[in-house]
């Protein structure tokens, strides 16, 4: 089932997650259901694209006010209603040095954005990663630490608990 396409069988009742995001009206006015594109973080209308104005308003936004978006089904990448899609997100605070990050990352033979990834699943599902190679022991501790604030600035992930490796062996 996807919103977006015509039902090509039987189909039941159901219930979806749909992706929003508050943004601020950059036009005059919007329609409920108009396409939009981000733009200096201003919603304005356009052809087509991966976003709606909210469907359910009962009357247009004018310029200023915010409003919820809309994404298209399927382009959303994650989602446990805290979601993220390459549509919007960009990093909006990145530290002076991600040395630590690198670093660490090249000591565990896995790539920066590997070690981002292990590290997120480590603090939004508190899942490791299973690494029989345990390199990441290699890493002390106060380097795990000085890791785990640099994560935060990167991702604007909450990591105050985490204060070892995202990374376990399997045995």
């Amino acid at each position: 089932m996807m919103l977006g396409e015509t039902i090509k069988e039987d189909a039941d009742r159901d219930a979806i997650h749909i992706a929003i995001l508050p943004v601020i009206c950059g036009e005059n006015w919007l329609i409920p259901g108009t396409w939009i594109k981000l733009k200096d973080g201003e919603a304005y209308r356009c052809d087509k694209s991966d976003m709606i104005v909210d469907p359910f308003l009962t009357r247009s936004v004018v310029k200023g006010e915010k409003f919820y978006a809309c994404l298209r089904p399927g382009i959303v990448t994650e989602m446990k209603h805290v979601w993220k899609s390459p549509v919007v997100d960009t990093p909006q605070r990145i530290p002076m040095d991600t040395k630590i990050i690198h670093d660490i990352a090249a000591r565990c033979r896995v790539s920066y954005e590997e070690l981002i990834e292990v590290a997120k699943r480590k603090v939004i599902n508190g899942l490791y990663a299973m690494d029989n190679r345990e390199t990441y022991k290699d890493v002390s501790d106060a380097e795990w630490k000085e890791f785990w604030k640099v994560f935060e600035e990167v991702t604007g992930l909450d990591a105050s608990d985490e204060n070892w490796a995202p990374f376990s062996c399997s045995c």
